[in-house]
């Protein structure tokens, strides 16, 4: 979807249903969504005003970051697509000069990259930020390729494994 179909929406909503609302609200979650996350999109009446906010990836950003994964060069240790809402982005594990890094791309052609320090943990391995952080955030790569995040806390998000897949 994109700002066009929301708005399309959004007129239907305000016409069709309430026609005499003073403000309407209009909140849209993906699939896999986690409460606490935030909403994908919005979209917001007040009298006449329309406001529509898009707070997560659109199809063409997603398929901006799934195109650099599929073009990805290096031996990687895995890879995935965070569709959390403000977070976007696609992430890249893999070892440069023997030491864990992981590459964060945005939809907008930035990128970061995070020195990390691992442990392995009953066949799992455990990434910390070489620089610890104040949030005692750290991620355990399981087995099967998901990419789990944990805080004090406990397990706050988990990412399904991006899989290289041969389009001919």
């Amino acid at each position: 979807m994109d700002y066009e179909e929301l708005n399309s929406i959004a007129k239907v909503v305000r016409t069709d249903i309430f026609r005499k609302a003073d403000k309407i609200f209009i909140s849209f979650v993906l699939e896999n969504y986690v409460e606490g996350n935030g909403y994908w999109a919005t979209i917001k009446y007040e009298g006449e005003g329309l406001k529509t906010e898009i707070h997560g990836l659109t199809i063409e950003q997603e398929k901006l970051l799934i195109k650099g994964l599929r073009n990805e060069k290096h031996k990687t240790i895995g890879m995935w697509v965070d569709e959390t809402t403000h977070v976007c982005s696609s992430m890249i594990l893999l070892y440069l000069e023997n030491e864990p890094i992981l590459e964060t791309n945005y939809f907008d052609g930035s990128k970061s990259f995070q020195k990390l320090v691992s442990q392995q943990l009953n066949g799992k391995v455990r990434y910390d930020d070489f620089e610890p952080n104040s949030f005692d955030e750290y991620f355990v790569f399981e087995g099967n390729g998901v990419l789990n995040y944990y805080s004090e806390e406990g397990l706050f998000r988990s990412l399904k494994p991006f899989i290289k897949k041969n389009i001919e």
